[in-house]
């Protein structure tokens, strides 16, 4: 991965972490500490964590695809006879 996307991978997270709290809604800041909250808090991590890990999965599969067309493109084109090599 070239640094310049890792770098700005890096700054969108920490813009994203900055203005999480200009985000939430005037009921949530206003909510009474408890098992409940907890529950919904925890809740809402694990739903983003698997929605992060299913779009990482697909965005691995697609980054497949492409790394194999630009090995068929270099390689002459084997695709072009109805071969697939990995």
């Amino acid at each position: 991965m070239r640094p310049r996307a890792i770098l700005g991978g890096l700054v969108l997270v920490a813009w994203v972490a900055k203005t999480a709290p200009l985000l939430a809604c005037p009921i949530c800041f206003q909510v009474e500490q408890g098992p409940v909250t907890d529950g919904v808090r925890a809740a809402v991590v694990v739903l983003v964590a698997v929605t992060m890990g299913v779009l990482a999965g697909f965005g691995a599969f697609i980054r497949g695809f492409v790394q194999r067309a630009h090995r068929l493109d270099a390689g002459g084109g084997h695709a072009a006879n109805g071969e697939s090599r990995p």
